[in-house]
């Protein structure tokens, strides 16, 4: 549900059908199939803007770290509900300016989304809780089973990870099915499939709150335990969050946090620009923005591919080959005005995307103690969300000063791409860097072990 807001495309063609900022069209146009540069400019900016929200991810990140899933659930629920209620209100008074908080919400429920998938992932990778006395003692003292990373199989979790993340993008085919409705029955207005996809939304997030509690319940993690815990023991929590901060400033996490920003916007930018990119080649049917969006979510098939790079050849080459895939993406964008040529494009654009979520939240999930993922990832998204602001001078640039055609902007995002193959390197330096440590530390820690044990005999 969260992932439908990836699939922008084939929304701008159901806002077009329904009027959205027909006013800034000065001529007369042929309605519902045509449009005017103005009016395209600013769908598109609908989500641009609405990109923008990923700023507020830290603030989503601490929520998760501070109290729990099931509090993110539901704060993820509220924003769905409020953003699907704005864009009925928006259609049924006809008024445009509401789009954008409404798009906003979306945005916000997606970056939520997202920022649980890790989180998600350690859950189900943790062992379940046992039924053995001895061990069941041991589980009780520590109410949160994450804290340990010896219940934490990292092979189950970077699957788990990776699969979440393509059922997160799977979700991009709601728009196209929305407008595939709307071609079938031509009746059938926004307002009314935005009506059934509240209703739908309610009966989703309904079922993911009673999920994560009956999860939580069966892990044994007591959250008013947790929370109780935090607020008498000040002195350890201090401790912890000088030691959280000073892993965000570890310089594997920012070269990552580069990389990361970097990437979703080159992908928010193809994913939102997909439509008038298209139309430019002369897609005049849409045909192949729905085949674009259709393909999507059929990376799911290079989970397998993902899982073998990172078993065969480590994190290093996983995230190298996201740069890969972006410049031969690329390369295909700005050198063949072939439709045809364009479906190749889109498969490695899948995959691209693919590699993307589940590279590098599964790095992120063993570079980082899993008590500051939630921040980790909220700072991410959030340095995203500052790197998405060019894509809207960008986007109007390509559409209402160099004719609609998206060479140019195609072509600095593949340029780009190169300095990052350096980041990478440096992301993998540090992460070996912080392997090397450790190992270190726990042949320190074992030392003394084996002394205090030899003084107590």
């Amino acid at each position: 549900f969260a992932g439908a807001y990836f699939g922008y495309g084939p929304m701008i063609l159901l806002l077009q059908r329904d009027e959205a900022f027909l006013s800034k069209c000065d001529g007369d146009i042929d309605l519902p199939t045509s449009s005017c540069p103005n009016q395209i400019s600013a769908l598109l900016n609908i989500h641009f803007v609405g990109m923008l929200m990923q700023m507020l991810s830290p603030f989503i990140g601490h929520l998760c770290d501070k109290y729990g899933p099931l509090i993110m659930m539901i704060f993820t629920s509220s924003v769905a509900c409020l953003g699907v209620s704005l864009l009925i209100v928006s259609r049924t008074y006809a008024v445009d300016w509401i789009l954008y908080p409404a798009f906003c919400f979306l945005d916000l429920t997606s970056n939520a989304t997202s920022v649980m998938i890790v989180i998600t992932g350690r859950y189900f990778a943790v062992k379940s809780k046992s039924n053995s006395n001895a061990e069941k003692e041991e589980q009780d003292e520590d109410p949160d089973p994450l804290a340990s990373s010896s219940r934490i199989s990292d092979k189950k979790r970077r699957r788990v990870i990776g699969l979440l993340n393509n059922l997160f993008d799977a979700g991009s085919v709601t728009y196209l099915i929305l407008w595939q409705i709307q071609k079938t029955w031509p009746k059938t207005t926004l307002q009314i499939l935005a009506i059934g996809y509240l209703i739908l939304g309610l009966f989703v997030f309904g079922g993911a709150l009673f999920f994560w509690k009956v999860l939580l319940n069966s892990y044994g993690v007591n959250t008013s335990t947790k929370q109780k815990q935090n607020s008498t023991n000040n002195t350890t929590s201090k401790s912890n969050e000088k030691e959280n901060w000073k892993e965000l400033r570890s310089t594997s996490f920012l070269w990552l946090n580069a990389f990361f920003a970097f990437h979703i916007c080159r992908n928010q930018f193809t994913l939102t620009s997909a439509e008038a990119f298209l139309k430019d080649l002369g897609d005049d049917n849409n045909t192949y923005i729905e085949i674009f969006t259709y393909i999507m979510p059929v990376s799911v098939i290079g989970l397998p591919l993902v899982d073998l790079i990172i078993a065969k050849f480590g994190y290093h080459i996983a995230l190298q080959s996201i740069n890969i895939l972006a410049i031969v993406h690329g390369i295909i964008q700005i050198s063949s005005d072939n439709l045809n040529i364009q479906i190749i494009g889109f498969i490695i654009f899948s995959f691209y995307r693919c590699f993307i979520f589940s590279v590098i939240f599964a790095f992120l999930s063993v570079l980082l103690r899993p008590q500051v993922l939630g921040k980790a990832n909220g700072l991410m998204h959030t340095s995203a969300g500052l790197a998405g602001f060019l894509n809207i001078p960008l986007g109007n640039l390509a559409i209402q000063k160099w004719g609609g055609s998206f060479f140019i902007p195609n072509l600095i995002y593949t340029v780009a791409i190169v300095p990052f193959f350096y980041a990478t390197w440096r992301c993998a330096v540090g992460a070996r860097e912080k392997d090397d440590h450790n190992n270190e530390q726990n042949v320190v820690d074992q030392k003394i072990a084996i002394d205090t044990n030899q003084e107590d005999i």
